[in-house]
């Protein structure tokens, strides 16, 4: 079982790289540090972690974080996806919507 959990996070990761890199999103980094976060069985992640680092560094846009979010891959949760932002103290606009879903400010 936890191989295959291993194995779904990988594939995520590598799928998530290739949309991002198709936004012109940054291609030196990844999203895959917020991958255990946002997952079903995920936890917010600290503020000082590698995942709010990432989602706080100004080259991710919104676009770029909304993508990511609103992306649809199996065994992420899109509720925790949504509220990454504001977990890691990343400020967002009032009336930012992802894939039709409001993002808490």
């Amino acid at each position: 079982m936890a191989f295959l959990k291993i194995v779904i996070v990988c594939v995520v990761a590598v799928v998530v790289a290739d949309l991002v890199a198709a936004q012109n999103c940054p291609s030196t980094i990844t999203f895959s540090p917020c991958l255990t976060n946002v997952g079903n069985t995920g936890t917010p992640p600290a503020y000082d972690s590698q995942c709010c680092k990432l989602v706080r560094d100004p080259k991710w846009t919104d676009k770029c974080l909304c993508d990511v979010v609103s992306s649809h891959f199996p065994g992420v949760d899109e509720t925790k996806a949504l509220n990454l932002a504001h977990d890691c103290g990343r400020p967002v606009p009032n009336g930012i919507y992802c894939d039709g879903r409001p993002v808490p400010p």
